[in-house]
């Protein structure tokens, strides 16, 4: 898989690249970074040294863009054409060192019409919104009218099991299970112990 790696660079280059690593950065992959203008002396020493290290992975040499953080607006809307410019999908790297340089990467890729996931890091914490969790949060991708009845169903009465989704909704028990198959690869249901459905956390926050 080709990705377009969107970086917010503020001091950690080790998580930066540990991430793009871990998506196995197929020959082609883009890299660029987002460094809060202007760019210091040790901060182009360090990207010196990652866009060596990303080049050996496979990818192209890394693109630099340096942003005004002075000029929110303005440089939003450059990530959202960059991004709208491209055929991949986007993952964002938000490195912790820079929380308005987070912020603007986050809102130009939100504001774009690309598909993208979000890997951050705070302290020990690791964070990640995948490609679908983004898009229902976004509201960007819609459930069908049944979708939603079973995910509100299962919302009100964590659960229950197929049968009994099946008598609430008068649908046919294998055609409940044809939903929840759709609805488990979206992130929105899980089987518990005894075949028992309930909501994610995902579910909870979709309207």
């Amino acid at each position: 898989m080709v990705y377009s790696f969107f970086c917010s660079y503020g001091a950690n280059v080790g998580f930066i690249y540990s991430c793009i690593r871990g998506y196995g950065c197929s020959r082609g992959s883009r890299v660029y970074l987002f460094v809060a203008k202007p760019l210091m002396d040790t901060q182009e020493y360090d990207i010196t040294t990652l866009s060596s290290d990303l080049v050996k992975l496979g990818c192209c040499e890394p693109v630099v863009y340096e942003i005004d953080l002075k000029k929110p607006i303005r440089s939003i809307a450059f990530i959202k054409q960059l991004a709208n410019q491209l055929d991949t999908l986007i993952v964002g790297i938000l490195d912790s060192g820079n929380d308005i340089l987070s912020t603007i990467l986050v809102l130009g890729l939100v504001s774009s019409n690309k598909e993208f996931c979000i890997e951050t890091r705070f302290g020990l914490i690791n964070a990640k919104l995948s490609f679908l969790d983004i898009e229902f949060v976004t509201k960007r991708k819609k459930l069908t009218r049944r979708e939603k009845e079973i995910i509100n169903i299962i919302r009100k009465h964590p659960g229950l099991k197929i049968r009994e989704i099946a008598e609430y909704t008068g649908l046919a028990q294998t055609t409940i299970e044809k939903y929840l198959t759709k609805l488990k690869k979206y992130n929105l249901a899980i089987i518990r112990k005894g075949y028992r459905i309930y909501p994610t956390e995902l579910a909870t926050l979709i309207d």
